[in-house]
């Protein structure tokens, strides 16, 4: 379908591998008796916007469905669920913490979903009913949607956290440019996703609490243990934005360290050699009275003097530390 017809897909729930997708005309030959609908369409596109305002949707929910950049967040309206979910942007050539809105509308015969963006949690449902699975009902509709997304963002983190095992690992080995930028990505992804991860997490808490007819108490034990899962992964965030600052930190103490070092290195270099090039200036002055300036081993003399300072300042500088 075009993309100005902003309908991505829609399907009758249960479906089967043989049920095909419906377009406009099938949506508004729709009855609840056919069963439960689900709508999935570009939020951006001029007729989906027309659909949703002509939908006969509480005003408050066509303006969440509508919005820019909604939060997180779920709100009862009757005997439907208006929900907004993010999960983690793994489209190509996308960062991942750079998140995607999924807006939807439940009730007991409709589902209906809202994107811009790709989200490939959608995706994943869609392939199911294709082959005749997925979900049959509303309430396993938002639990299908959940755990998607939150095993998407687990497999984000984890692979944030390996990053940051890498970076701690190789604190010695790879230059401090490259390493605090490494870090502070990290740091930074984990606070950005922590910022849509923890309110959607109490957002399911909630959501498992709420009084809907078509929202089972299986659907509610499910979407208690994704949002257990979610807890986890917000914990996971926090340790490792907390490891990023820790292993910041010893990046500096190592920077640190060695930038003493090699003023150390240049200050004893400069206190070695100052006494010897006060005194082969003073030989070099073109006045009278230098030693030994018409004895042909002068030169040796003086080299031999200069040495042997240089080994006492070196003796005297191990004797106080400083070297």
């Amino acid at each position: 379908m075009p993309p100005e017809h902003g309908l991505i897909t829609a399907r009758v729930l249960p479906g089967d591998a043989s049920a095909r997708e419906l377009g406009w005309e099938g949506i508004a030959q729709w009855q609840p008796a056919d069963g439960p609908i689900w709508l999935h369409m570009d939020r951006k596109a001029p007729r989906s916007q027309q659909w949703i305002r002509q939908s006969g949707l509480d005003p408050v929910a066509q303006r969440s469905l509508l919005e820019e950049d909604p939060r997180p967040r779920a709100e009862q309206i009757g005997d439907g669920l208006l929900v907004v979910l993010r999960g983690v942007n793994l489209n190509p050539d996308a960062d991942p913490e750079d998140m995607v809105a999924l807006r939807g509308w439940l009730d007991a015969n409709r589902v209906i979903t809202l994107r811009h963006r790709k989200v490939l949690a959608i995706q994943d449902i869609r392939d199911r009913l294709a082959t005749g699975g997925g979900p049959n009902r509303p309430g396993e509709f938002i639990v299908a949607v959940a755990e998607q997304m939150t095993d998407r963002a687990g497999d984000v983190i984890d692979r944030l956290e390996s990053e940051l095992d890498t970076c701690e690992e190789s604190l010695e080995t790879i230059s401090e440019r490259e390493s605090r930028a490494r870090i502070s990505a990290v740091r930074r992804q984990a606070i950005h996703l922590r910022r849509y991860l923890s309110p959607q997490r109490d957002v399911l808490v909630r959501l498992a609490s709420m009084d809907l007819t078509w929202l089972t108490e299986r659907d509610r034990c499910a979407l208690r243990d994704v949002s257990l899962g979610l807890t986890r992964l917000v914990e996971d965030l926090d340790a490792a934005r907390d490891r990023a600052t820790v292993t910041l930190e010893e990046l500096m103490a190592l920077t640190t360290e060695r930038l003493t070092r090699r003023t150390t290195v240049l200050a004893v270099a400069a206190g070695l050699f100052l006494p010897l090039t006060l005194i082969a200036s003073l030989m070099g002055m073109n006045v009278g009275g230098i030693p030994w300036s018409q004895d042909a081993s002068g030169l040796w003399i003086i080299t031999a003097f200069l040495v042997i300072i240089a080994v006492l300042e070196l003796w005297l500088f191990k004797k106080m530390r400083w070297m």
